[in-house]
């Protein structure tokens, strides 16, 4: 039966939608092959619409394009899983305090009515339903943030936040109070209060995840024969991956590497400021400039577009170059340094001699790197940042940390604090070198959020 929605949306729109919704709820599982012809025709679509939207799954993290094999549903595993709630540990954080502060009245009647409507389910038992509830009072507290780009990372993420919630065991969690705590927080704009509130909800929902585990291997122990793997969501399928042909899936062409020469030039063009903001990003222009076809270039605008350099299109706008707005720089500051300091902490753990080496290399050069160097020097400066990324062993929090970076290098470039970060990073290195999760965070704080020192990294002007 063919899959067919809303007329008025695209044709890119609602395959978009369909394949998300399916990976989502299961019945696309993880290894699915998806395979463009066999999903036009469901669609009744072409296979270009079918392209780009496996473009965006990808962007988004839910499908992987392996070269000469195929597209994939990308499984979520545990450690996944434990990627998205640390993740989501930071930015829930940041995004109630904000909330508390900035809310507005129309802000507070919804999380009412969510309070409201979440105490009916619980009454009613109806766990399914007061976990939809809890996905939408999230969505709520990121909205009344009024932090734009914390927004869009909430919407980015959406797909895997909601894959992650369909793992939960519902029956060992307890959200209510912490809901009307959240509440009573928002209410007298607490932004401390529900600070606390949301520490204390992530340390619940650990606590169940253990749990969860623990009456899992209770069952295996009591019945040896049976499999401890996770239970299966509600509604997935249970069809089996399909051998992968390479033949018959050229959605795993040379295109997207086609694509990465177009993404590094134009970036690097929009960092530097040779391409200003409001300048339209013309598909055929960029196809001449770069010898390539029409495909790898709304792969590469795809791109541009995730990491925020570039502005949404239509059929009859075009994509423009993006910039950071003044009312904007200090909320993106704000979830880079929630980002940052979440990846130093983790970094500090246990570092291995190889990652500290590592590491090292990059600090000596940024140190060696003279002052009258600044695009150089902060070449070396974000290597290191990206150093720490990758010892935090947190695959979502380094492709988040990626997606951002080249906004934050816009940011940052003419702030004159080179020397300062310099020693700040020396002091984070040895930090993270002592294990010491604390000092690493505590160090990276007084480097970047000391008020004047944040000012001059906002607007870039001299203290």
């Amino acid at each position: 039966m063919p899959r067919t929605h809303a007329s008025e949306d695209t044709a890119v729109e609602r395959v978009l939608r369909g394949l998300r919704e399916d990976i989502v709820d299961g019945s696309r599982p993880g290894g699915s092959h998806l395979v463009e012809r066999a999903i036009a025709e469901e669609y009744e679509v072409s296979r270009l619409p079918v392209r780009i939207a496996i473009r965006r799954l990808t962007l988004d993290g839910l499908v992987d394009q392996l070269p000469r094999r195929g597209t994939f549903v990308r499984t979520m595993t545990r450690s996944d899983v434990a990627d998205v709630a640390e993740l989501h540990g930071a930015l829930d954080g940041l995004a109630v305090r904000q909330a508390a502060l900035r809310r507005s009245d129309a802000d507070l009647a919804r999380f009412r009515e969510r309070l409201a409507d979440a105490e009916a389910a619980d009454a009613a038992g109806e766990r399914e339903e007061l976990a939809r509830i809890g996905v939408g009072f999230r969505a709520d507290a990121y909205r009344a943030s009024r932090n734009r780009p914390l927004l869009e990372l909430h919407d980015a993420l959406l797909s895997r936040t909601q894959r992650m919630f369909a793992l939960a065991e519902r029956s060992v969690t307890a959200p209510l109070p912490y809901y009307r705590r959240f509440l009573a927080g928002f209410e007298q704009r607490d932004a401390d209060a529900v600070d606390t509130t949301m520490a204390e909800f992530s340390g619940h929902l650990r606590a169940a995840r253990q749990e969860r585990m623990l009456r899992r291997l209770d069952d295996a122990l009591a019945c040896p024969g049976t499999t401890s793997g996770a239970a299966r969501p509600a509604g997935a399928s249970t069809r089996r991956a399909s051998i992968p042909d390479p033949a018959e899936d050229p959605s795993a062409s040379d295109e997207s590497s086609d694509a990465e020469p177009v993404i590094e030039g134009v970036r690097a063009d929009i960092v530097a400021g040779r391409r200003a903001p409001g300048e339209v990003l013309s598909e055929r222009a960029l196809s001449q400039e770069y010898g390539v076809g029409r495909i790898p270039v709304r792969q590469a605008i795809d791109a541009l577009r995730f990491e925020g350099l570039a502005t949404d299109s239509t059929s009859r706008v075009p994509s423009r170059v993006r910039d950071i707005p003044d009312d904007e720089a200090s909320d993106f500051f704000e979830v880079c340094v929630t980002l940052d300091v979440l990846a130093s902490r983790l970094a500090a753990q246990r570092p291995t001699r190889e990652e500290l080496a590592l590491l090292e290399l990059c600090l000596l050069s940024e140190e060696r790197t003279p002052l009258d160097r600044p695009e150089a020097l902060l070449d070396r400066m974000f290597a290191f940042r990206r150093q720490v990324y990758a010892m935090a062993e947190n695959r979502l929090l380094r492709e988040i940390g990626g997606r951002l970076e080249a906004r934050m290098r816009m940011l940052v470039a003419h702030a004159p604090m080179a020397a300062e970060v310099k020693r700040g990073h020396r002091f984070l290195f040895e930090a993270i070198a002592s294990r010491e999760t604390g000092l690493a965070e505590a160090v990276y704080l007084s480097v970047f959020t000391d008020p004047a020192r944040r000012q001059r990294l906002v607007d870039g002007r001299p203290g």
